[in-house]
């Protein structure tokens, strides 16, 4: 089964000349076999803030922050508060997940938002995410 990465990122203003480009949207999570009714729910679970389906998604091995040592429930519990319909974990989902993912199929895994997943190639260190994206129409 495929595997979903959500990855809240913590977006830098540095921009230099090499990335002053534009990325365009792309969703390919909608083509990756057998994954669209995952998809859906994962969209109608944030929509109603249905924690049970989002703990049904999460393994023993997921992560929820860069360098924890906890992982699985136990992490997710401790970073968020699925109880709380306000909690950033809602919030931040419903902006990103608009925008789509990227399927990566060597690793089974469809990462949101979309420009997660090998979206910048050019990068020096591509271990350390210090990229910035610009959000908006005519960017």
């Amino acid at each position: 089964m495929t595997r979903i990465a959500l990855y809240i990122l913590i977006l830098c203003t540095l921009v230099t000349p090499a990335f002053g480009r534009k990325l365009l949207p792309a969703d390919d999570s909608r083509n990756v076999p057998g994954f669209e009714t995952t998809r859906s729910s994962l969209f109608s679970a944030v929509k109603s803030r249905n924690a049970n389906f989002i703990y049904s998604l999460v393994r023993n091995d997921s992560v929820f922050s860069f360098g924890s040592p906890t992982s699985g429930r136990a992490a997710l519990d401790k970073y968020y508060q699925l109880t709380n319909p306000d909690d950033k974990f809602w919030v931040t989902l419903e902006k990103i997940l608009p925008y789509g993912g990227k399927w990566d199929q060597a690793r089974d895994s469809v990462a949101f938002p979309y420009f997660y997943n090998d979206s910048f190639p050019e990068a020096p260190d591509r271990g350390v995410h210090m990229f910035g994206v610009i959000m908006g129409k005519d960017v």
